[in-house]
């Protein structure tokens, strides 16, 4: 990340667009993700493979590294690229820790997987829709920090991503094309 190298977009497709191209209804609420075919993007810069998994099952404690362009501590957002290793927290101890804070209580979603970082790291404004990597393969798609509180900052917020397995078709097919 520190030789940074600056590349345009030749296109962009959202989860959406496929969507519509192939006529098929969206059933899902958030679909925060796209793909970008890069121009002048080498051959020595390859792809992220797919992580084999991608459920919140039998990964609790993973380090994974999630990336982000969102807004910094210092309230500005980056033009570059910022990665940190988070650690993946139990789905029940996730929702746990959720219904603690704010009093609500979710539903257990096999495709939701929350992390949590020490020292602290949080997504923030502008992460949404960034990778979560396990061992250099995308596993899944940043959402948001939870819960949301009044006041901002808790030690025991925690990230929230959505599992990539929804979406490996979109993927798969535009990789492929």
């Amino acid at each position: 990340m520190t030789n940074a190298m600056r590349f345009y977009p030749i296109w962009w497709l959202s989860f959406e667009q496929w969507m519509s191209q192939l006529g098929r209804t969206n059933t899902r609420i958030l679909n925060d993700i796209l793909l970008i075919k890069i121009f002048g993007l080498t051959y020595d810069i390859l792809p992220s493979t797919i992580a084999g998994f991608s459920t919140n099952r039998n990964i609790n404690g993973y380090q994974v590294q999630l990336v982000g362009c969102g807004l910094t501590n210092a309230n500005r957002m980056p033009s570059i690229l910022h990665t940190a290793v988070v650690n993946i927290v139990n789905i029940h101890r996730c929702l746990q820790i959720i219904a603690d804070l704010s009093g609500e209580i979710y539903p257990v979603l096999e495709q939701i997987i929350c992390s949590k970082g020490n020292p602290y790291t949080f997504l923030e404004y502008g992460d949404s829709g960034g990778p979560l990597f396990y061992q250099g393969n995308l596993m899944a798609i940043n959402i948001a920090v939870c819960p949301k509180m009044d006041g901002g900052f808790h030690p025991d917020k925690l990230n929230i991503h959505i599992s990539i397995e929804p979406y490996r078709e979109f993927i798969h097919s535009i990789y492929n094309s």
